[in-house]
């Protein structure tokens, strides 16, 4: 469960900005979106956030940083003697930021329902900084602090080897995946809060498959979970009948053949199993009278069709794990009633008694609904006159104007809480001849 995410030095992102999950002190304002995780009965976190913000304005950053920080975690033990590391993407627009680090720090609650604070500094070809503290009894306590230059310095309760491990440390790996791929095991399950605990659906996908080969093992698996997944895509009004996969065949002579089955396929001796090929199933009728169903592929179906389907299984997995599932452009090919529904699921707690987390970027003002949405769970990003992203939440703003009951939608649009596109209407015209 995430508590709050900071970024410096990052593609738009110039200066240090937090987007936090921590509830604010509100009162009497939807309290069933909030949650109290683990011990931490003190702690108030929100099950949901949507991010507004005009194009450019570094809504995609702010998810792609989060991304970019669990993928070197996981990925990091991968990069050899000398090579760039890939995540590191300055802000172009200052020369003074193309030389020093970019920053990421996530707090997060994990598995063993302790809170943790992960920090890591780093440029193209090494780790600068690489800090891990936590709170087992609501005390902060360092577990390591590495620093460039000097020896890593271990905290009293970590347990395990751990020089022998930093001896094998290379200058652009994260000690944190070394020791976890080295079978460190009080590291190893931080390390699997990365690898697992975050979940991504990012627009450039959209039409990529974005379901893992685990999820759609279990999926051919599990009849309840396709169950659940046939009621999810039903809910939305998608018009499915039901889903299945196919067996991605690829024969000796490189050929490829689809089937339900193996074991069905009379005549292959020589294959392998290269992929799973989610397939979709619609009622056929001859007039009004139904007469069976047939099969398309999932990219046979439209993009909006293709989106749900894979948001489908991921948002079934985080609410029954209480993961937290990031989404970029949330609104992109979904009606606003789905996107609006899929927040609602969220803070419903019957539907989501593991207290999964969404976050979501969007556009459809449809979303700023005080019926819906804290004040505290919409946050803004904007462009400053430098073109850095500022990042701010409408809790920020004076809560004597701004009240639970106040129409979110139609004061962002009247400009009364920035974050808007400046469309200069008069700059554009066909007919403006060139000079």
């Amino acid at each position: 469960m995430i508590i709050d995410f900071t970024v410096k030095n990052f593609r738009s992102v110039k200066d240090r900005q937090t987007f936090s999950m921590l509830a604010s002190t509100i009162k009497d304002e939807h309290p069933g979106n909030v949650f109290h995780p683990g011990e931490e009965k003190k702690l108030s976190l929100l099950k949901t956030s949507v991010i507004f913000g005009p194009n450019a304005s570094g809504k995609s950053n702010l998810i792609l940083a989060l991304k970019s920080l669990a993928a070197f975690v996981v990925q990091s033990t991968d990069l050899k003697v000398e090579q760039d590391i890939p995540y590191y993407d300055p802000y172009k627009f200052d020369k003074n930021n193309l030389l020093i680090p970019t920053e990421f720090e996530l707090e997060f609650i994990g598995n063993d329902r302790i809170r943790y604070k992960y920090t890591v500094s780093f440029n193209r070809k090494e780790v600068h900084r690489e800090e891990l503290v936590f709170y087992p009894k609501k005390q902060e306590s360092c577990l390591f602090l590495r620093e460039k230059g000097k020896t890593i310095k271990f905290g009293s309760q970590l347990a395990g080897k751990k020089k022998s491990i930093e001896s094998e440390l290379l200058p652009n790996n994260l000690f944190l995946s070394k020791a976890a791929n080295s079978n460190h095991q009080q590291l190893k399950d931080i390390y699997l809060y990365f690898l697992k605990n975050l979940k991504f659906h990012l627009a450039e996908d959209s039409r990529a498959d974005q379901t893992s080969e685990a999820a759609m093992l279990r999926l051919e698996n599990d009849s309840q979970l396709r169950k659940k997944l046939i009621d999810f895509l039903a809910a939305v009004d998608t018009g499915i009948h039901s889903v299945g996969l196919r067996r991605k065949i690829k024969k000796t002579d490189s050929t490829f053949k689809y089937t339900d089955r193996i074991a069905q396929t009379p005549g292959i001796t020589n294959f392998t199993v290269s992929s799973f090929t989610p397939v979709i199933y619609h009622k056929v009728y001859d007039g009004k009278r139904e007469t069976g169903k047939t099969a398309l592929d999932l990219d046979e179906e439209s993009d909006g069709t293709i989106k749900m389907y894979h948001l489908a299984v991921k948002v079934i997995e985080v609410l029954e794990t209480g993961h937290t599932l990031i989404v970029d452009e949330l609104d992109t090919s979904i009606h606003p009633l789905v996107s609006a529904y899929l927040l609602e699921l969220f803070n419903d707690t019957g539907k989501n008694p593991n207290n999964g987390q969404l976050i979501a970027a969007a556009h459809d003002v449809a979303l700023l609904d005080p019926k819906i949405l804290r004040r505290d769970q919409i946050w803004f990003t904007a462009k400053n006159s430098y073109g850095a992203t500022d990042i701010f939440s409408l809790d920020e703003f004076d809560k004597n104007e701004v009240r639970k009951n106040t129409p979110f939608d139609k004061w962002y649009l009247n400009g009364r809480f920035g974050a808007l596109p400046l469309i200069d209407k008069k700059r554009f015209s066909i007919d403006k001849k060139r000079k």
